[in-house]
């Protein structure tokens, strides 16, 4: 399951500008979420779409989205608070749920899996 950075930004080329040592960091990080001996034949696949996501949320990417680090935001009287931690509807992460990349990984994901629960 050997995924390197270079891959990493031919899949993904917004990260074309990213240092290898930050992707290589993130691809060690990766190891502890995605289990080859789960993933079989797709764990680098869902290596590089974890990586990728992992990226695109601490960056600034596409994290506009549910999942990014903000928690709520106010405009003048107006407040909204955004959901952390995983969705109550669906036991799923939300923080996976900030990119395209986490999405797609969940996708994979609950192919062998079934759905995420939180631990603890």
């Amino acid at each position: 399951m050997s995924v390197t950075a270079d891959q990493i930004q031919a899949f993904a080329p917004e990260f074309a500008a990213t240092p290898d040592a930050q992707i290589d960091l993130y691809l060690a990080l990766a190891a502890d979420f995605v289990d080859a001996s789960v993933f079989g034949a797709t764990a680098a696949t869902a290596l590089t779409l974890w990586v990728c996501h992992a990226l695109t949320v601490t960056t600034g990417g596409e994290a506009g989205a549910a999942g990014s680090a903000q928690a709520s935001r106010k405009v003048g009287d107006v407040s909204v608070t955004y959901a952390s931690g995983q969705s109550q509807a669906t036991g799923t992460p939300v923080w996976l749920q900030g990119s395209s990349y986490g999405r797609m990984y969940l996708q994979l994901a609950r192919r062998f899996v079934g759905t995420f629960r939180a631990v603890g």
